[in-house]
């Protein structure tokens, strides 16, 4: 899971001009380490996003095992063994405050499937690193809950998506990623 690759430390951009920001390091999801410091945060994503409580308890399967879990623990392992996803985070002070769940669809096309940072940290430019820090990024593929403006998503576009394809819970997006 972990590649051992880390992004180096860069500061946080809140705007032109901004030279005073905090430290942000991306590095790549690693299942044992990271695990208790993503599920609170990857539990306050999934309620942000989509105003789902996935804290209930369920059964779920692991390697062959059964066990209780909460559906947000569920999610992650269907992401990450179901669907094959990978996952960044973006950490402050050893803290996570961002992160993006995606897939590899082509050497450099990739698909999004969850962009989150913190509330307070919108606007700082931490999904647009979060992205750019995906190495041969060419293109990048995202959908979109139609009653949901995801404008965090918008912001690092620049209104350069175009809309690939829309049913009646879905619009799926693709634009040239530029640095």
């Amino acid at each position: 899971m972990d590649s051992g690759e880390s992004i180096p430390k860069e500061p946080i951009s809140n705007g032109p001009g901004s030279d005073n920001s905090p430290i942000l390091q991306i590095i790549d999801f690693d299942l044992i380490r990271d695990t208790n410091k993503f599920l609170p945060v990857f539990w306050q994503a999934w309620l942000f996003i989509f105003g789902e409580d996935r804290s209930a308890m369920q059964r779920i399967t692991i390697a062959g095992e059964e066990r209780q879990a909460t559906e947000i623990e569920g999610l992650l392992y269907w992401y990450l063994f179901d669907q094959s996803s990978k996952i960044r985070i973006a950490l402050y002070d050893n803290e996570i405050v961002g992160f993006v769940i995606y897939n590899e669809v082509l050497e450099t096309v990739l698909a999004i499937r969850i962009l989150y940072a913190l509330p307070g940290l919108v606007g700082t430019k931490t999904g647009y690193r979060l992205i750019d820090s995906l190495p041969g990024i060419k293109t990048v593929i995202f959908q979109t809950v139609r009653e949901i403006e995801p404008e965090q998503m918008f912001s690092i576009t620049r209104g350069r998506q175009v809309k690939l394809n829309e049913t009646p819970e879905m619009i799926t997006w693709a634009m040239n990623w530029e640095k």
